[in-house]
């Protein structure tokens, strides 16, 4: 549901927030009185995002934490914890806080994006560079499910059947819990895959071949939203 959404995207702020402020303490950092975000964790500490990601994995606990225990360990009372992090609910009703998966899924992600945008940048276009950019859609993807925990069995499925219909890799996108997921192939094959894909998946779900163009669809990498100038 949206609450259920809503709810579980607030959770994980929290969880990202309160990482970064252990990790920016755990690494004698002085952010100021305010909650540092990871990427002002990175530029204090002077650490590449790669040795941030090992910082925070051997640093942060890996077993979840209560919103009272992250407040001890930050010799901080919960109430002032709370009003750092900017979380204004109640904190009983949080679940345990995983911190090191949360800050390790955020830290890799962003190294996978480096490196997907350097390869598409790449002039000299190595032979592999689809295999590549393919490994690092399903590392992404292992990483949401694994480390961040905003896939869910649906999505799971797909993505898993996206691969086995003949796509070089697959990752869920959006916000997550629910929705939908992206796979990348070559032109050649596209037809292909979705074919297979509609046989392996999308046709146990029900869907008439009416609504096919509506959830299975072909589309090509292009730029993001940004501000457009009118003179």
């Amino acid at each position: 549901s949206i609450l259920s959404l809503t709810v579980y995207c607030q959770v994980r702020v929290v969880e990202c927030r309160v990482g970064a402020l252990l990790l920016s303490q755990k690494l004698l950092l002085q952010p100021g009185s305010h909650s540092p975000t990871l990427c002002e964790v990175k530029r204090i500490s002077g650490l590449s995002l790669a040795e941030l990601h090992d910082r925070a994995c051997a640093l942060l606990p890996h077993d979840p934490v209560s919103f009272h225990d992250a407040a001890v360990l930050l010799d901080l009372d919960v109430k002032s914890l709370a009003q750092t992090v900017g979380f204004q609910q109640d904190c009983h009703d949080l679940p345990g806080l995983k911190l090191a998966n949360r800050v390790a899924h955020v830290l890799s992600e962003s190294i996978r994006v480096e490196k997907f945008i350097s390869l598409c940048r790449d002039d000299s276009a190595p032979t592999d560079r689809l295999d590549r950019l393919a490994l690092l859609m399903s590392e992404s993807h292992k990483s949401l499910r694994d480390d961040y925990d905003c896939s869910c069995p649906s999505l799971d499925q797909l993505v898993s059947d996206m691969n086995q219909a003949g796509c070089l890799g697959a990752r869920m996108t959006g916000a997550g819990w629910g929705g939908c997921a992206i796979g990348l192939t070559t032109q050649d094959r596209a037809q292909e895959v979705m074919e297979e894909l509609w046989s392996r998946y999308y046709h146990s779900c029900k869907f008439t071949r009416d609504e096919r163009n509506q959830v299975l669809f072909q589309t090509v990498a292009s730029g993001g939203a940004g501000y457009l100038a009118m003179d």
